[in-house]
């Protein structure tokens, strides 16, 4: 459990790539059954926008890591959680530039 107190690059880049992505698969199990049950209603967006959206709002989950990192005065921690959501914005960019770039 000492591995979480201490103040390194790994443990940001192994959180802030873990937290998205868990998160993501927790909103799309959520909106996936909130579909089977009609709670949604059919409204036609783009085809990719629901799994842009989803991946977006779990990217900016690490926004919560970066704040509980910077009160706890762990500066490595906080730059490992910065390079994972820079390389987890640079990946949806890359996967989704069709869409958002025409």
């Amino acid at each position: 459990m000492t591995f979480f107190k201490r103040n390194h690059v790994a443990l940001g880049l192994l959180l802030g790539a873990c937290v998205p992505i868990a998160l993501y698969g927790i909103l799309l199990t959520i909106y996936d059954f909130m579909e089977d049950n009609n709670l949604l209603a059919n409204v036609s967006f783009s085809p990719t926008f629901r799994t842009r959206t989803l991946a977006l709002v779990a990217i900016c989950s690490n926004l919560l890591l970066m704040r509980l990192f910077s009160r706890s005065y762990a500066p490595d921690n906080m730059r490992g959680v910065v390079l994972a959501t820079f390389f987890l914005v640079v990946v949806w960019i890359v996967r989704f530039a069709s869409v958002l770039f025409g």
